[in-house]
């Protein structure tokens, strides 16, 4: 049982209609790298939704309303703002989701602040199509129009960057959002709240910064894939333990596009499973304690299902810290040339790599 938040824990608020507002109720929310409570998020109910969709559909007349070329200006500042707080951003980011602090600061927000100039630069841009047609003696053509009040959801292996994947179209298409980032890694989501006021201290600035806060009803769903890479005998050995490094296990595995599976060709495969000397490690903790483990108890699974380790927990040791030993896991491969895992029939288990022969 978790030991109770000490008062001085900061609380996150809800942003609901330009204003950040207490929750009756709060969760804690922990730091992967320590396994400590870092901070406690509101643990909102319907109550709380329900002000967020009604201060979210009141703004959309207004913003709506606004020309894009004006939204586009917002977004701007938006990315302006944020590009210039990046490295309190990544460490906030790091701290809260468990990955490198570097990989943040290169990753995550410079993506994250990209978003916003992306979508504001290239939207504007995209014209409705026309047709003449001579016949009827008609014109036939587009329109877009802004829909209403978008509900998104942001998982929490790149918090900040798919969060603004998903604002930045919505809103420079002219809809409000209530969003719902992971209880799991809600600090960055919290700050670009922040952000959000900073940018729109005009009237019409607090009317569009709505709702990215830490909900917990679940208005859509982004799904994984399972990815695989294919080494033939020709192919360069070096060059690919390099490239298949980075693509299974950059920030710990944990990206919905990292290689989970591996076939390589007969001829070779005795030379790949050998050890790839890389000499640098880049992984941070795995995001919490449930996940690793999940990891754990499916990495158990495929022992049991005939799989051989060749590196990862029970043949490799960690040199950490004392409170950073319940939370990293090492980087973790297995092989089989037939048969299945069902681990690898799950979308969400990542930091595990599988390798075949054929």
């Amino acid at each position: 049982m978790a030991a109770a938040a000490p008062s001085s824990v900061f609380k996150l608020e809800n942003f609901i209609g330009g204003n950040f507002v207490p929750c009756h109720r709060y969760i804690d929310s922990f730091e992967p790298a320590t396994g400590k409570i870092l901070l406690q998020i509101p643990d909102s109910g319907s109550l709380e939704v329900d002000a967020a969709v009604a201060a979210a559909s009141k703004a959309f007349i207004q913003w709506s309303s606004m020309s894009i070329e004006r939204r586009a200006e917002y977004l701007l500042k938006v990315a302006d703002i944020l590009e210039e707080q990046l490295e309190e951003f990544a460490v906030a980011e790091s701290r809260d989701q468990g990955k490198p602090v570097w990989l943040a600061r290169n990753l995550d927000i410079p993506r994250a602040v990209k978003n916003f100039r992306h979508y504001a630069s290239t939207t504007p841009h995209i014209l409705g199509t026309s047709k003449e047609l001579t016949e009827s003696n008609t014109l036939c053509y587009t329109t877009r129009s802004p829909i209403g009040v978008a509900g998104l959801i942001s998982p929490w292996n790149l918090p900040l960057y798919l969060l603004t994947f998903k604002i930045a179209p919505a809103l420079i298409c002219g809809n409000t959002v209530v969003a719902k980032p992971s209880e799991m890694t809600s600090l960055t989501a919290y700050k670009l709240c922040k952000v959000f006021k900073d940018a729109g201290s005009t009237v019409t600035g607090r009317a569009i910064a709505q709702a990215t806060a830490p909900y917990f009803k679940k208005l859509s769903l982004e799904m994984g894939g399972k990815n695989a890479a294919i080494l033939f005998t020709d192919c360069d050995l070096q060059a690919a333990y390099k490239c298949l490094i980075r693509s299974s296990f950059i920030n710990q595995g944990e990206v919905c596009l990292c290689t989970s599976r591996i076939f390589v060709q007969k001829d070779i495969y005795d030379i790949f499973v050998g050890d790839p000397n890389e000499e640098d490690s880049f992984l941070g903790a795995l995001n919490s304690l449930p996940h690793l483990e999940k990891v754990r108890g499916y990495v158990k699974l495929a022992l049991q299902e005939g799989g051989t380790i060749h590196c990862g927990e029970t043949v490799d040791q960690l040199n950490l810290k004392e409170e950073n030993k319940q939370v990293f896991y090492a980087p973790y491969s297995n092989n089989r040339s037939k048969g299945q895992y069902k681990m690898y029939a799950r979308g969400d288990i990542w930091s595990c790599n599988l390798h075949y022969s054929f």
